[in-house]
């Protein structure tokens, strides 16, 4: 994977995109000067330059909706989120491509360039008539189409009614283009400053693992991310627009394994061991070895020795093997690297228990992963890599008639649609109750805790129907049962952020709900993972190593030392992660037994090679 080439792509996309974008609601006469003034013409009198005519009743309701979108979020914002939509379909379709995965029999995105520079229409244009698979095509509209030489017209109809095909079985990803992001869609799709071209010319080697999905997220959001740095210094704090970019870190695939291996994993291999008598510890650590190899495990640490008392106190704690049981949540998962590899773990252990890989695939979507994030874009990617992930184990998966199982990923959600005319009393409660609990979510994230009150709004009525604001309770409701659930492992890459980046609403939330924890994010995920996990379950992740020495921090190392057990951590030296400060790996456990032993250990620069421990 060429990472420097990829990150090109990425950053010159991303310009490209907001340019178009910008060009395309301009079009449609909401500009930003416009907008700031509040001087936006009404969709009924709107005539587009050079069109001479009135827009149609589908344009109206997409202009007004892009409009809503705009007075909600910010111009900057909508313009922002319209082109990272574009970008996440793109680079979805480019991957599906490559694998095979997409509906169609032919190339859908082109390839090569013609000698003007402009991009030579894929094969999806000229087989239109006779692509079967393709639905929702009107024979006498591309007709006309060609016969008019309109070949930019058919491409772009051709390629919205793909995505419009996907959207069944990838709904989060290809959301039905029938709202403001059509009108967004770039002109001159085929065009020379085409962002179609610079990813005909991203290396093709990089698509072959799913991991690109996550790298393309980081590099897209570097010159955001340098900008949010820049106007830090400035003393301008980071908005919730920006925390995403701000503090994504995109984590190396051996740190992850270590992670899902030393805790979700952990929790496995004692289930197999429960009930076995070992002669002595070490005996008892080599058939961990044995086991963890056996599995595929590489950075699987057996426990360490302990004492016959905490033994004996380790054997009373009930273990599960049934691989239905386990319930893992990244609470802020990014581009779902961590939920990837825990599909893969969990996959192992439903083989090892006799399952088909149909049902592992479809039990491990519907049961056992829970993931959210605070990005919108992340987690769209998230919910691609899963459902690409998915694809792997099952080629069919998204191929076969029926219902698709979807798993439970999603971003963090607050109201900004008005309640439906026809909602009943109890649904204008629920949807007031969880207005109300999720009032400034997108500023918290994922560190908000769910109340019972809340939990049983959330469950208490069915929002059904296609209107935004039906969708938008749903994905509230849903996501204050993840926040409000209780797992068997926690296991993420939390948000670095200093107390003197974070803005006002959330510097005060932190010090009022976490004020053990308040002086970084990672510590006020430390402590959320923590409260998360059920009783003797782990909680994993990777943060600054400041909470194990700083006194800022005394009162959560009292706190969860006197509470938890540490099962496992490692500690690694500046730039080990990439970055230039010292990083640690810590399982914290939820059990207390004095005299166990965790199990430590350091990495240093010098032991790392092709970007993993030697």
């Amino acid at each position: 994977m060429n990472k420097n080439a990829l990150k090109k792509f990425a950053m010159e996309a991303r310009e490209r995109l907001i340019e178009q974008v910008t060009l395309r609601a301009d079009y449609y006469g909401l500009t930003d000067k416009l907008f700031k003034e509040g001087k936006i013409a009404p969709s009924e009198t709107y005539t587009p330059p050079g069109s001479g005519e009135l827009l149609t009743a589908g344009e109206r309701a997409q202009r007004d909706a892009l409009h809503a979108r705009m007075k909600a979020r910010g111009y900057d914002q909508a313009i922002e989120e319209g082109a990272y939509t574009w970008f996440n379909r793109f680079i979805a379709l480019k991957y599906m491509q490559e694998k095979g995965r997409l509906p169609v029999s032919c190339r859908a995105l082109p390839s090569e360039r013609l000698s003007d520079g402009t991009l030579a229409p894929p094969e999806l244009v000229y087989r239109a008539l006779e692509e079967e698979r393709l639905e929702g095509i009107d024979a006498e509209r591309v007709l006309g189409y060609l016969e008019n030489s309109q070949t930019e017209a058919l491409y772009k109809y051709l390629l919205i009614a793909l995505c419009n095909q996907l959207s069944e079985k990838l709904p989060r990803m290809f959301e039905p283009i029938n709202d403001y992001t059509e009108l967004l869609f770039p002109d001159r799709i085929l065009g020379e400053e085409s962002v179609l071209g610079l990813l005909a010319e991203a290396p093709a080697d990089s698509w072959e693992d799913i991991q690109v999905i996550g790298w393309l997220y980081q590099y897209y959001n570097t010159a955001l991310k340098d900008e949010t740095f820049e106007l830090l210094k400035k003393n301008v704090k980071i908005t919730k627009e920006r925390v995403g970019a701000a503090t994504q870190l995109f984590t190396p695939e051996w740190i992850v394994r270590y992670m899902v291996e030393n805790s979700l994993g952990r929790l496995y291999i004692e289930g197999l061991l429960k009930g076995r008598t070992f002669e002595s510890e070490k005996h008892r650590i080599a058939e961990e070895k044995r086991l963890s190899g056996e599995l595929g495990w590489a950075y699987y640490l057996p426990e360490a020795e302990q004492t016959a008392e905490v033994r004996a106190r380790l054997q009373q704690i009930e273990r599960e093997t049934n691989p239905e049981k386990y319930t893992v949540l990244d609470p802020c998962m990014g581009s779902g690297h961590i939920l990837v590899y825990a599909f893969d773990a969990l996959m192992t252990m439903y083989r090892r228990a006799g399952y088909t890989d149909r049902e592992a695939v479809q039990s491990i979507l519907e049961r056992n992963l829970y993931g959210l994030d605070i990005d919108e874009r992340a987690a769209q990617l998230a919910y691609f890599a899963l459902m690409m992930r998915a694809c792997d184990y099952d080629a069919r998966f998204i191929r076969r008639a029926g219902p698709t199982p979807q798993p439970h990923v999603q971003a963090i959600y607050e109201a900004e649609q008005a309640p439906d005319a026809d909602w009943s009393p109890a649904q204008r409660r629920a949807a007031q109750a969880l207005t109300e609990a999720f009032a400034d979510a997108r500023e918290y994230g994922s560190i908000l805790r769910v109340d019972e009150a809340t939990l049983r709004a959330a469950q208490s009525c069915a929002f059904s129907g296609e209107s935004a604001a039906g969708k938008e309770m749903r994905d509230m409701a849903s996501q204050a049962v993840i926040l409000a659930g209780q797992y068997d492992a926690v296991i993420t890459n939390p948000p670095y952020m200093g107390s003197s980046g974070m803005n006002e609403k959330l510097s005060r939330f932190v010090k009022e709900r976490y004020p053990d924890s308040k002086s970084d994010l990672f510590a006020v995920f430390i402590e959320r993972g923590n409260a998360w996990i059920k009783e003797n379950a782990c909680n994993c992740m990777v943060t600054m190593q400041s909470w194990m020495f700083l006194s800022s921090f005394e009162q959560l190392r009292v706190k969860t030392l006197n509470r938890m057990t540490i099962g496992t951590l490692m500690h690694m030296e500046n730039m080990v992660l990439g970055i230039a400060f010292g990083t640690a790996v810590t399982t914290f456990r939820n059990m207390h037994i004095s005299g166990y032993k965790g199990t430590y250990n350091q990495i240093k620069l010098c032991d790392i090679e092709d970007g993993k421990p030697k």
